[in-house]
């Protein structure tokens, strides 16, 4: 749905949404008792010879080793196997899977996002977002799914006060927060109906709007909305992309 929060002039979030959604996927799970359903959502990136998929550390943690995790192109992989979560998922919360090479194979029709595509900066930009990712509601798949056949979402959402950051005491160079009321979207033409609360967004992707939809920038990755749905909390790439670099040197253990 393309809808916006603020009376902007309009953008078009449905072509900049559509832009973005090859690189990002469901993450679904399938329980002992054969039971499907969406959890979050995955970010394909590739750094170096090295392929991930990034999501929010809590996805991972709560259900890779219990239930059986799926993501996926048009073909489905598995993804039970080492990830690296974050070390306190309170102060960052993003933590990566690498990828095996046969995976990577497997995903060849998905788009791996690289460096060139996100947004490295201390700067907080006061300025407008937008997040592509998966809802839970929308994507309930039944029986063992072996495509990926899924509904992304695109939201709005404007950057936060400084001052939301002071009080909340997260630094403005680790973390995006994002304001957002679910019952106050506009399209072009006026107010729309409003959104269900973005659950199942966890591990989405954030992009910074620009003039130009082809140098929007992944800014930050979605880690959990709160205070009513009206705050989107992100983590933003310093940190992550320190560890993939310390992984691909082959320093973490």
């Amino acid at each position: 749905m393309s809808s916006r929060e603020t009376k902007e002039p309009p953008f078009d979030l449905t072509r900049r949404g559509e832009r973005q959604a090859s690189s990002v996927s469901p993450i679904y799970t399938r329980g002992s008792d054969g039971q499907i359903q969406s959890v979050g959502t995955g970010i394909f990136f590739a750094h170096g010879r090295h392929a991930f998929v990034l999501t929010a550390s809590h996805v991972l943690t709560q259900y890779i080793n219990t239930d059986e995790l799926l993501i996926g192109g048009k073909s489905v992989i598995r993804l039970n196997q080492r990830f690296f979560p974050s070390v306190d998922e309170d102060a960052y919360d993003v933590g990566f899977v690498p990828l095996t090479d046969d995976q990577r194979v497997a995903l060849s029709d998905v788009r791996f996002l690289t460096t060139d595509d996100i947004e490295l900066t201390d700067d907080l930009p006061q300025d407008l977002y937008y997040v592509v990712g998966y809802r839970s509601d929308d994507n309930a798949p039944e029986g063992a799914p072996t495509q990926v056949i899924a509904g992304w979402s695109v939201y709005a959402a404007r950057s936060a006060s400084a001052d939301a950051y002071q009080k909340r005491r997260l630094s403005q160079s680790d973390r995006l927060l994002l304001m957002f009321d679910r019952h106050r979207l506009y399209a072009a033409d006026g107010p729309v109906e409003p959104e269900p609360e973005p659950e199942g967004l966890s591990g989405s992707g954030v992009w910074r709007i620009t003039s130009d939809p082809a140098t929007d920038r992944l800014t930050a990755i979605i880690e959990a909305h709160t205070d009513s749905g009206k705050l989107i909390y992100g983590a933003r790439f310093g940190i992550l992309t320190r560890s993939l670099e310390e992984y691909a040197a082959g320093r973490l253990a």
